[in-house]
């Protein structure tokens, strides 16, 4: 009879703490969600306003804006390697100094390239943008945006 009360306390035991543990793990998932939730509220806000053209004020358009996303498995591979080997190409063809800025914003190496081509014509523009949507024809997760804010990063 002992051991049946033995065994019956350790049920219990077992049955409560097994309970608390799906109470405590439901609360992680909820707040995981919530925090996800959160966060994606607030990429898709960045990137609605980078894609509709409407920067918050005080922000300079960019002439371009190479993005470089994820849909679940990270960044291309070799793609920024491939645009950094065109940029350089295309100053030693144009003589003119390139400069940009790296944006990371994203968790699986998302960043986009926000060049300002300050002394640029349209027409040099034109041609830097055509040269690098040829240079990253692979790529099949890039943007290539004109005329916009750059996001913030993080």
């Amino acid at each position: 009879m002992r051991i049946v009360n033995v065994i019956a306390v350790l049920i219990l035991f077992l049955f409560i703490s097994c309970r608390e543990n799906k109470n405590t793990s439901t609360n992680n998932a909820q707040s995981s969600v919530t925090e996800q939730t959160a966060s994606t509220t607030k990429d898709t806000t960045v990137q609605s306003s980078i894609e509709n053209g409407n920067p918050e004020p005080g922000d300079t358009l960019m002439p371009v804006i190479i993005s470089f996303y994820s849909i679940g498995q990270g960044i291309d591979r070799g793609q920024t390697e491939k645009l950094t080997a065109y940029l350089q190409a295309f100053e030693k063809k144009s003589g003119k100094k390139i400069e940009y800025s790296k944006v990371y914003w994203g968790r699986e190496g998302e960043t986009d390239f926000c060049f300002p081509l300050t002394g640029f014509t349209d027409n040099q523009i034109t041609d830097f943008l055509k040269g690098a949507k040829e240079a990253l024809n692979t790529a099949e997760h890039v943007h290539f945006l004109q005329n916009q804010a750059c996001r913030k990063g993080r």
